[in-house]
């Protein structure tokens, strides 16, 4: 026995697992991003930036990303209060968005810095 124990253990359940739909929902559409888009932006990024990733380098910057997501989605659901006008699929695409934003920005400032030699230019 545990003090302040609810007699209805199922609503916390249900609220549980609510929330990790919300998130499996989400996750789906940055990850489809990530799949997607993020390979055609790291091409148009490189040539604006003059580098030259191989695909191992590619790779690694969508696999590092994809393990970030989970908190930058937590983040932004923190953060956006539930509005009552927004369907549960309408928050789970708002908060894409804004990671997707993220993961952008990301990956533009990671591409303006990157070193000179991981640009593809020899060191003599």
């Amino acid at each position: 026995f545990e003090v302040g124990q609810t007699t209805t253990p199922g609503i916390g359940m249900m609220q549980q697992e609510m929330a990790d739909q919300f998130l499996n929902q989400t996750r789906q559409l940055v990850n489809a991003f990530l799949n997607e888009e993020v390979p055609e932006l790291l091409e148009e990024l490189e040539q604006r930036y003059e580098g030259n990733l191989d695909d191992s380098n590619k790779h690694h910057i969508i696999e590092d990303i994809r393990k970030q997501i989970d908190s930058r989605i937590k983040y932004y659901a923190g953060q956006l209060p539930h509005r009552e006008d927004m369907t549960p699929l309408q928050r789970s695409e708002q908060i894409a968005e804004y990671v997707k934003q993220d993961v952008k920005r990301a990956i533009e400032h990671f591409l303006a810095h990157i070193p000179n030699e991981t640009k593809g230019e020899e060191n003599g």
